[in-house]
């Protein structure tokens, strides 16, 4: 006794939707362990250099992140409602903070780069 035809396509269709549902469970998963960190930018004193606009910014901080430190960035987001000094020094603060979704394996790394949670 084979399997007829209607029997033949539900198996197929259940094994595609079950590796959907696979591949869509470990996305979320990855997601899952990962951790939002933050970065008090200076006036000139950040590793990853000047920048001309946040979208700039943002892909020089994720390209540093990446090529320095193989981690991976999930989302960089500039918020300007962080400490700001009114100096003239390299490292004083701006104002910006520039914040970081990285893989919460990757946290101790990225605080030795001034990177805080």
């Amino acid at each position: 006794m084979g399997l007829d035809k209607t029997n033949t396509l539900n198996i197929k269709y259940f094994s595609i939707i079950s590796i959907i549902l696979s591949i869509s469970f470990f996305q979320c998963d990855k997601f899952s362990s990962s951790t939002w960190l933050y970065y008090n930018q200076t006036s000139c004193s950040d590793k990853w250099g000047l920048y001309t606009n946040f979208d700039d910014l943002k892909q020089k901080v994720e390209n540093y992140i990446l090529t320095k430190k193989s981690i991976k960035v999930y989302d960089v987001e500039v918020l300007s409602n962080g400490p700001e000094q009114n100096c003239l020094a390299c490292t004083c603060t701006t104002g910006n903070i520039i914040k970081l979704k990285v893989m919460t394996s990757d946290v101790a790394e990225l605080k030795t780069e001034g990177f805080y949670e």
